[in-house]
């Protein structure tokens, strides 16, 4: 077998890993030397499967054996062309019993730091977050994108709505809300939602024409409010972030009365 076709194994480990639930998400997660080193290790585990296969597909259907060589004219690649297939493959099969939003919740637990944690819970549980900078600075709001890498490979950003900000105080540290951007927010929010509202009732009054246009009308003004959104979005370092807590406005009013109903 040439060496360089050991490189088909090396490709069905890595797309194994990085489509089986299971993995695919420790795997972004892992640096390059562990990477090619799981891909190597299915790679091998798929070579051994493939091996096998094909020796018992040659005793058992000796029939079917020629056809495999027809597909494959080269006898030195059968064998790393089987690992491969085993390895694009075999995921989507078994990603029947492993499902994704469970094994990501199980990769946060074991890869992630605490930080990556909150955020995690805080964006699958859609509450908002608060964050504490290391300039003093305080920023609320709701989690649209994070990348937390492994626990000793450091860096990391978020990606966040804020809703208010402010700053706690240099020697006691106590936190001031300074800027809310609920009004803001709400004024882009508005348009949509009548937007929408027209639809309802059009769709109601069974106005085929006028629901079409309404359907352009409102994908416009969507994508307007996105864009919009997307303006007053802001991305925070890992390495600038002194603390994070899910914030729940009814329990950081009970002893900051700047959070009271």
């Amino acid at each position: 077998m040439p060496f360089n076709s050991l490189l088909l194994p090396l490709v069905g480990g890595f797309l194994f890993i990085s489509f089986w639930n299971k993995t695919k998400y420790n795997s972004k997660r892992s640096n390059g030397q562990r990477l090619i080193l799981e891909s190597a290790l299915w790679g091998t585990l798929f070579l051994g499967v493939a091996y096998i296969a094909i020796r018992l597909l040659n005793w058992r259907f000796p029939a079917v054996f020629p056809v495999w060589h027809n597909l494959i004219p080269y006898p030195q690649l059968g064998t790393p062309i089987g690992s491969l297939l085993i390895g694009a493959c075999l995921p989507y099969i078994l990603n029947i019993v492993w499902s994704e939003k469970e094994q990501n919740a199980k990769s946060y637990v074991a890869f992630s730091d605490y930080l990556g944690l909150v955020f995690f819970r805080a964006q699958l549980k859609k509450k908002p977050v608060m964050i504490t900078l290391r300039n003093g600075k305080i920023y609320i709001g709701f989690i649209h994108g994070f990348n937390s890498p492994g626990k000793h490979d450091g860096g990391g950003s978020l990606y966040m709505q804020p809703s208010l900000s402010g700053y706690r105080r240099h020697v006691t540290h106590e936190m001031y809300i300074t800027t809310d951007y609920t009004a803001v927010l709400q004024s882009i929010a508005i348009p949509v939602e009548e937007e929408r509202t027209k639809l309802d009732s059009m769709m109601k009054n069974h106005d085929k024409d006028k629901v079409k246009h309404q359907e352009k009308q409102l994908k416009a003004v969507e994508t307007a409010a996105q864009e919009r959104l997307d303006d007053l979005k802001m991305a925070v370092s890992f390495t600038d972030i002194v603390s994070a807590v899910v914030f729940d406005k009814s329990v950081f009013g009970q002893f900051n009365p700047m959070f009271k109903p």
